[in-house]
């Protein structure tokens, strides 16, 4: 039996999955990397996500990695999980029940996944996505936390701010992962969904500072594969703070581009300078890094090190530059 569930604020990084050369799921390594996550500050742990190459693991595999996150956080910090993928609700209904017997906090909902195909209009507000979001609703028992993604893959679809409004009205979301990326579409989210149980996680860290100053409830995005320690303290200590904050907000903004360049490959790159033992191999791409990529890897590395003791937090969070 599941109980009410609130999110704390902060973190929630978007857990990578491990795999050793063979494809396999690298289970030391996968134990090391929530070693890694928690000690760098985070609330909560978003597994089963599209950084963990959801797409590209079988069901069995999606509740073996939610069991494992569980087992190795070990009630230090939540867990949470996306689950059913569409199309049909019967179906979606099943896997979150599954997934929620996995014993996670909450079971997430992608977006997309109300959708067969790409909508003519993806900002989420017809009236099909939110009729298919009620029947499915009708399907699911109403002590299953909920939370909502708007996964970029395979296509986005980001909600409006009144339906997001309207999810919240349900009283059974209790968190949503926003990938608009838009200050202003983000102010206007956080006022739909004042004084609603629903707790609002960026996904941009360029956009991050200013959500926090509006209300919202933390950070959660593939930056948090290499910065989340500098996340962890701006979303505790941004309002005591505000001008360090900024100078922190403009570095993070300053060093986003590096994010991106071949994720999530780079990011298992990176943390493998952070002194993590897993291997960058991934089942969504392969891709030869040039020596001038993996300088910039390492110098960012440096770069994030020397933030983190003029933040305290070195050397708390052990790595090499």
């Amino acid at each position: 039996m599941h109980t009410c569930f609130h999110p704390p604020s902060g973190t929630w990084p978007v857990m990578l999955t491990p795999f050793t050369p063979d494809d396999t799921i690298d289970w030391p390594a996968f134990d090391e990397l929530v070693d890694w996550y928690v000690s760098a500050g985070a609330s909560g742990l978003f597994s089963v996500c599209l950084s963990s190459e959801l797409y590209h693991l079988s069901a069995e595999e999606k509740e073996a990695l939610a069991k494992r996150a569980l087992a190795r956080v070990s009630g230090r910090v939540p867990v949470i999980a996306a689950g059913p993928m569409g199309p049909d609700l019967n179906d979606m209904a099943e896997q979150t029940r599954r997934m929620a017997d996995t014993g996670v906090a909450a079971v997430i909902l992608l977006t997309n996944q109300f959708y067969c195909e790409a909508p003519d209009e993806p900002d989420g507000s017809d009236s099909d996505w939110r009729d298919a979001v009620s029947r499915f609703l009708e399907l699911v028992p109403d002590n299953i936390p909920l939370g909502i993604y708007e996964c970029p893959r395979p296509f986005p679809c980001n909600l409006s701010a009144g339906t997001l409004g309207w999810l919240a009205g349900t009283g059974r979301f209790v968190m949503t992962k926003d990938t608009c990326c838009d200050s202003g579409v983000i102010a206007e989210k956080l006022r739909s969904t004042a004084n609603t149980p629903l707790s609002f996680y960026n996904a941009d860290g360029v956009t991050l500072l200013d959500s926090l100053r509006r209300g919202g409830a933390g950070y959660s995005g593939i930056a948090g594969n290499y910065f989340l320690s500098l996340f962890s303290w701006l979303c505790r200590h941004h309002a005591e703070q505000p001008a360090l904050a900024e100078e922190l907000s403009a570095f993070i903004q300053a060093e986003n581009r590096l994010v991106h360049v071949q994720y999530p490959q780079s990011a298992k790159h990176y943390l493998g300078l952070a002194g993590l033992r897993l291997t960058p191999h991934t089942r969504v791409s392969s891709f030869d890094f040039s020596a001038s990529q993996l300088e910039d890897l390492r110098s960012l590395r440096g770069r994030i090190i020397d933030w983190e003791c003029r933040l305290g937090l070195c050397p708390s969070t052990t790595a090499a530059r």
